[in-house]
């Protein structure tokens, strides 16, 4: 079982850890892939709200 090897405030470092290092290179992928996710998203989101208003624009200037 894990042994409190650290304590602080508001931190607890629990040693002997049942993470292995591959569980562990894993979850931060995972994180990596999350924010990279949110910053596609971001882009892909101003890019089209972007195209919408010039559709628009152009729309109303042509008289639709």
């Amino acid at each position: 079982p894990p042994v409190v090897t650290e304590m602080s405030d508001d931190l607890i470092v629990l040693g002997d850890s049942s993470a292995t290092t591959g569980e562990k290179i894993d979850a931060l992928k995972s994180i990596i892939d999350a924010f990279l996710g949110i910053a596609l998203w971001t882009g892909f989101d101003s890019m089209m709200n972007s195209a919408t208003e010039r559709t628009r624009t152009q729309v109303e200037q042509i008289g639709g």
